[in-house]
C-alpha cells in the first residue's frame, strides 16, 4: 500500500493535524492485508516513526505533554457558567 501526499496533508494549519494524519494513515494501513507493506511518502520524524513502529499511544502522550507545556487544549481546568432566566 502506498500512502501519498503526506507532505501536503501535514502542511495543513490546524492544531490537531498530527493526530488527524496519524489516524487517517493508520486507518488506511489497517485496510491492507496482513502481509502487505505500507509506504508513507514525504513524511519523516516522530510522526512517521510512530506509524512505522506502531507506537501511536506513545506519540499521543508526547503530543499531550507538549500541549500542556504550551497551554494548548486539551488542558485541565474548571469553567463556571451561570444562566439567568428572564421574565
Amino acid at each position: 500500500m502506498l500512502l501519498l501526499d503526506g507532505e501536503r496533508m501535514i502542511a495543513r494549519e490546524t492544531l490537531r493535524i498530527a493526530e488527524d494524519c496519524l489516524r487517517w494513515w493508520a486507518d488506511a494501513a489497517a485496510l491492507a492485508s496482513d502481509d502487505a507493506r505500507v509506504f508513507l511518502v514525504g513524511v519523516g520524524g516522530r510522526l512517521a516513526t510512530a506509524l512505522a513502529t506502531h507506537s501511536i499511544p506513545a506519540f499521543a502522550r508526547g503530543e499531550l505533554a507538549d500541549r500542556r507545556a504550551l497551554g494548548f487544549p486539551p488542558r485541565r481546568g474548571w469553567r463556571r457558567s451561570t444562566a439567568f432566566r428572564m421574565r
